[in-house]
């Protein structure tokens, strides 16, 4: 009777074990686009030339940091967030992920983008969970020439 027991609690962990891959897919799947949703919001807010609609995506303290016209611009969000309200809405700008890395609670973004205010660039966003939401909390950048 004992080693009857035994092999059913052996079948359980087996079974448990097996599908543990598919619930932390599940989750990381969850996760995964709730990083691309905090991602389209700070593109929508580019094509539509507002920052209070790119600003949800990003942590009041974010900071950044890149390459525009070969210099360097560093600090506080609000240098884009200016920068899109003095400019015009970029309705023909095209972006596109090409990768996103996640593990638990932060993640990073590579994020290309065609025709934002007429330039192309190369962002890295860093991102991390916050009371269960998905925000920016670092944009680095390059303009390509």
């Amino acid at each position: 009777m004992k080693t009857l027991s035994y092999k059913k609690e052996i079948l359980f962990a087996l079974i448990i074990s097996m599908l543990s891959p598919f619930v932390y897919a599940s989750e990381n799947k969850i996760d995964i686009q709730g990083i691309i949703k905090t991602v389209d919001k700070y593109i929508e807010g580019a094509r539509v030339g507002r920052s209070k609609v790119m600003s949800e995506a990003f942590h009041p303290d974010a900071q950044v940091y890149g390459y525009y016209d070969s210099k360097l611009l560093a600090g506080s969000i609000d240098i884009i967030y200016r920068a899109t309200d003095k400019s015009p809405a970029s309705t023909d700008l095209k972006a596109y992920i090409r990768n996103v890395d996640m593990y638990d609670s932060i993640a990073n973004v590579r994020l290309e983008s065609e025709n934002w205010g007429g330039h192309n660039y190369v962002d890295y966003l860093n991102l991390v969970k916050i009371d269960g939401n998905w925000l920016i909390v670092n944009k680095i950048f390059h303009q390509v020439k």
